[in-house]
């Protein structure tokens, strides 16, 4: 027992000695998440800066832009809107390839280059309703930066950078000549003491996945054992029925020494379990794979591709329309039609000018029967608020209502139908279940009932936060002592 317990000790000094400093940092990082995420940009801000689209520009159909390119079989996915003063087709392939083309004359948008002239005021046209009264300083062409490492630009690269006097950032990609994403000053500097700090988020790290990953893992899997062997060593010296001297059932006199003990006994197992939960998310070993949607899924629940029948015409645009998205329920080409006065979306025919209503429960769960044609429909129901797997993250607003269906299959799996739109808005399996409540659950705190109220959630976090933080710096301030005391010998 005794060696076991020098082993323990002898482990969480060193690990506590090289990670202590992370770990403080991963903490206090988490807290300034709470509040500040990472930058992105929403519909919502996306469509205040587009423009109306000119329905007299749009000379060209959605079918016809499509031949255009020469690309073989349907696209997954279409979008109209105006970029530079121009109505732009933007289509995505089966594999996410994404190619633009002007509705006006079928040309193709090719990469905008920010040091020929014509693009730059190319540029300025496109980015004249995001900037509002503020100039654009520069223009500066990125293949990625701190901003727009993630892989989810990398079908929209290069980008370029347009830096106003206001502190703001805008990136828009020069394939399809949309903006993609802003930043602001105060967004940027909150987001280095969180996001990046929190995530290891630098751009030489973060641009080679696998590496990244894999530094991440081995960081969090360690400093989850320098947590495990100092709470198993907290609770071994803590004496309660047969106190130390003094009644004291710390047997720590030195205050900073006292204070780990005691604020490790209070917060060890929130920080050992955020910690372990950490390392969870990047799923090692694949030990919580989950099954995402399939295009064979959203297929059928469409009731087919997109196609000329789907393609061949336009909705019908209104003074203040932003954007239309092609789509199609058991097998009716619809459109949805993106307005500045509806914030929610309107879905008409693509074939004449009737605004469809949402559908039925009834339509929803016959067509989705075959999503799982093998398994039996357990249920087909509405939910028009949240539930324990389908819940808003970070005060981010839910398509609501949806309607639920869950199978009978080996996963258990459940299906959210937009009925707007007949879309998969999320699917939960066996793997998804799993994730929400060792990795979600422990380390966002998001436990019923604190999934519906996200102040309380919020400070509790916070509050746990601190005493991982109180707990850590008192282990660093330990180890500098002890480097210290090596360093005098």
């Amino acid at each position: 027992m005794g060696r076991l317990l020098r082993g323990l000790h002898l482990v969480h000094r060193w690990t506590g000695i090289a990670l202590g400093a992370l770990i403080l940092s991963w903490l206090v990082s988490g807290v300034v998440m709470v509040f500040v995420p990472r930058p992105t940009l929403s519909l919502a801000e996306r469509l205040a800066g587009l423009p109306p689209i000119d329905a007299s520009a749009v000379k060209v159909s959605a079918l016809d832009a499509w031949k255009s390119t020469g690309r073989s079989g349907w696209p997954r996915s279409v979008r109209l809107n105006a970029s530079g003063g121009r109505p732009v087709y933007h289509f995505e392939d089966g594999e996410s390839r994404r190619i633009s083309v002007r509705a006006d004359d079928a040309t193709k948008i090719e990469a905008l280059d920010p040091l020929d002239p014509s693009d730059e005021a190319a540029l300025r046209r496109i980015l004249a309703p995001y900037a509002g009264k503020a100039a654009i300083d520069s223009f500066v062409a990125v293949e990625r930066d701190q901003w727009s490492v993630v892989a989810n630009f990398d079908p929209l690269r290069p980008l370029v950078r347009a830096e106003l006097d206001d502190g703001r950032h805008y990136y828009v990609s020069t394939r399809s000549g949309e903006v993609v994403l802003d930043t602001a000053r105060a967004e940027r500097a909150w987001n280095w003491l969180g996001t990046f700090a929190h995530w290891l988020y630098f751009t030489e790290l973060r641009q080679n996945f696998g590496l990244w990953r894999a530094v991440i893992l081995w960081l969090a899997a360690a400093a989850t054992l320098a947590a495990l062997s100092g709470f198993c060593l907290g609770v071994e010296r803590l004496k309660i029925l047969k106190p130390y001297s003094g009644g004291r059932f710390t047997p720590y006199r030195e205050k900073w020494k006292r204070l780990h003990h005691v604020s490790g006994l209070l917060g060890g197992v929130f920080l050992l379990s955020w910690l372990f939960s950490g390392w969870l998310s990047l799923s090692p070993m694949a030990w919580a794979k989950t099954a995402r949607t399939s295009e064979e899924e959203r297929a059928w629940l469409a009731g087919g591709a997109l196609d000329a029948e789907a393609l061949r015409r336009t909705p019908p645009l209104g003074a203040k329309s932003r954007e239309i998205a092609w789509a199609r329920f058991d097998a009716q080409p619809t459109a949805l039609l993106f307005d500045t006065d509806v914030p929610d979306r309107a879905v008409f025919s693509a074939s004449d000018t009737r605004r469809t209503p949402p559908l039925t429960l009834d339509a929803i769960a016959a067509r989705g029967k075959g999503l799982k044609p093998r398994e039996k429909l357990v249920s087909a129901d509405w939910l028009t608020g949240q539930d324990a797997y389908y819940y808003s993250r970070n005060g981010r607003k839910l398509v609501l209502p949806v309607v639920r269906l869950r199978f009978d299959d080996a996963e258990k799996s459940a299906y959210y139908i937009d009925p707007a739109t007949g879309s998969i808005v999320s699917k939960i399996d066996r793997g998804a279940r799993v994730q929400r409540w060792l990795y979600r659950g422990l380390h966002r705190l998001d436990f019923p009932p604190f999934d519906r109220y996200e102040t309380a959630r919020r400070v509790l976090v916070v509050l746990a936060s601190l005493l991982g933080i109180l707990m850590t710096l008192s282990g660093c301030v330990l180890g500098i002592k002890r480097i210290g005391r090596l360093g005098g010998k």
